[in-house]
């Protein structure tokens, strides 16, 4: 939940301050937790 948070602050700093659009923001964040849940799958259905 924790991290969760952290995301969502990251992302409302990106967006106002540094003017980022919405559509790329979601793209990073995206392409973000697919790299962080494919490894997590693949480790729980192996073992």
């Amino acid at each position: 939940i924790i991290i969760v948070f952290i995301v969502l602050f990251l992302g409302y700093i990106f967006q106002t301050i540094f003017r980022f659009s919405k559509r790329d923001w979601m793209m990073v964040v995206s392409s973000i937790v697919i790299g962080l849940v494919i490894p997590m799958l693949i480790n729980n259905w192996i073992l």
